[in-house]
């Protein structure tokens, strides 16, 4: 439940940032969409150890299944670290270019990133494997649900 409450958010606040992100101005989403990553992170981690501590009691299995979750929520999560721009130089004059969606925009030249410079199609190969990475944490954390809903269903 606390997963799936944190997903949706992490998909709305993400979904914004996708379109809207500028580093000038509402930090509170960015914040809101980092907080709640860390906190999933630490419920993928939560899996590992329950399914580790089952395991060594009762023979269950789900470890491959924790651990999947856990290595798709922690990538996505240091690729999504990896998207917040502070500058975009471009090729010509824009009015406003916001978000990730902005950034991949043919007008950019350079993405500079916590005071370094990657070139778009760094930035866009980020971008998307955060997406990816992010669709298989759901997958996982669904496969989790699954698992134990059936091992629920059949005790």
């Amino acid at each position: 439940m606390l997963a799936g409450v944190l997903l949706v958010a992490l998909a709305a606040s993400g979904a914004w940032l996708w379109w809207n992100y500028r580093p000038d101005r509402d930090q509170w989403i960015r914040t809101l969409h980092q907080v709640t990553a860390i906190a999933l992170l630490v419920v993928a981690l939560a899996l590992v150890v329950i399914a580790i501590l089952r395991r060594a009691r009762t023979g269950a299995s789900g470890i491959v299944a924790a651990v999947g979750v856990f290595v798709t929520v922690g990538a996505a999560y240091v690729l999504g670290r990896l998207l917040a721009w502070d500058a975009l130089g471009l090729h010509t004059a824009v009015r406003d270019m916001a978000g990730v969606d902005g950034a991949l925009s043919s007008a950019v030249v350079v993405v500079s990133i916590d005071g370094r410079q990657v070139t778009p199609s760094t930035y866009e190969v980020w971008a998307y494997s955060h997406l990816v990475l992010s669709g298989l944490a759901v997958l996982a954390l669904v496969m989790v649900w699954l698992r134990c809903r059936e091992r629920s269903a059949s005790a």
